[in-house]
Parts: C-alpha cells; sequence; structure tokens
C-alpha cells in the first residue's frame, strides 16, 4: 500500500539504532513513536533522544503512568489517545456548543473552499510585523484573523492578547482564520 503512494519509507524495527541511523535520526526534525506497547515507545524516544539531542519527540502512551517516563526518557510531548478520548466524550456533555464548534473547525476543510482552521504562526527575527502592536496589523480587519493567543520569545504565554500587545521576533502567534488568509499571511512575514 504505501508504495503506491511515492513517500520515502523504510522497513524495519524502530526499537533498534541501525533502522533509527538508516532513518537519518541525526539530521531528523521531528520523530512520531506511536508504537502498541508503551515499553516499545519508551525505548525508542530513549534511543532517539540519545541519537538527536534536538529533535522534537511526540509519542504515544496507553497507560498514564507511562506518561511521566516517556518525559523522562526525552519526549517532548506525550500523546495518550484514551484520554483525548474520555475528554472529547466529557466535552460533549458538558459544553456541548464548544465541542460543536470545533467539529465545525476541523470538518470545514473537507466540506468547502473556504477552510476555517486553528494556525500557529512564528514571526522570525527581521519580520515586517515584529515589533508592531497588534492593533497595528490588518490581521482582524483586512484578513478576519483571529490571534487567540501569542507565545512570546521568552515563552511566556498571553491568551487574548489585548490590542496594545507587541508582536516579538522570534514569537509565535496562534490565530483561527481561513486557511488561504493565514497561509499569505504566514509568507508575508518571512520575507
Amino acid at each position: 500500500q504505501i508504495e503506491k503512494l511515492s513517500h520515502k519509507y523504510i522497513i524495519g524495527d524502530a526499537r533498534e539504532d541501525a533502522t533509527l541511523l538508516k532513518s537519518s535520526i541525526r539530521s531528523a526534525k521531528t520523530l512520531v513513536s506511536a508504537l502498541r506497547s508503551d515499553a516499545d515507545n519508551l525505548f525508542v524516544v530513549l534511543t532517539a533522544r540519545n541519537l538527536n539531542p534536538d529533535l522534537y519527540i511526540v509519542a504515544r502512551a496507553s497507560q498514564m503512568v507511562t506518561y511521566d517516563k516517556l518525559m523522562q526518557a526525552g519526549a517532548n510531548k506525550v500523546i495518550s489517545p484514551y484520554e483525548i478520548g474520555a475528554n472529547y466524550i466529557a466535552s460533549a456533555v458538558v459544553r456541548p456548543n464548544v465541542l460543536d464548534f470545533m467539529d465545525v473547525v476541523s470538518e470545514t476543510a473537507m466540506e468547502s473552499e473556504k477552510n476555517l482552521e486553528i494556525e500557529e504562526i512564528y514571526i522570525p527575527e527581521g519580520s515586517s510585523i515584529a515589533g508592531l502592536l497588534l492593533r497595528d496589523t490588518d490581521l482582524r480587519t483586512a484578513r478576519n484573523i483571529i490571534v487567540l493567543a501569542m507565545k512570546k520569545a521568552s515563552g511566556e504565554v498571553v491568551y487574548n492578547p489585548a490590542s496594545s500587545e507587541r508582536l516579538e521576533a522570534g514569537g509565535t502567534i496562534i490565530c483561527i482564520g481561513y486557511t488561504e488568509e493565514l497561509d499569505k499571511f504566514s509568507e508575508e512575514i518571512a520575507k
């Protein structure tokens, strides 16, 4: 099946150093370890972190008791599909309208030309918007993009930022808007 997709792939055991090295793990930027066994994911994370200290690693955990161990082994993010499912079910009961809205955001990509999505946009050094106040951009007025949060270069996160917040180089803004506008804006500020 994968042969038909024309993507690069390697057939091997991700738990083995040789397979990870064959996949260019030392120069990779990201690794997703989503094997069935938490023990296998733990082994892959530990091995990959030793081979590439700068790697961003996302790991799957079936049991929450494994969460801390995966983080200690070097995962940057641990995802539990069971916890996500439980939270989704709870949200359907407690906040059904919020959940309906999030479903609309997720589903518009498949149903219309105007895809609504939540995106993170990095502000590089020398960007045309670096140093501007949020109110001095055309995000809301001309592009119909709403800034939900800002992560400053220091790591501080500002939720629902005021129009007087300054956009910083090295920071990231979390936005909701139409895909086309988000893509255009992201390209423009990278110049």
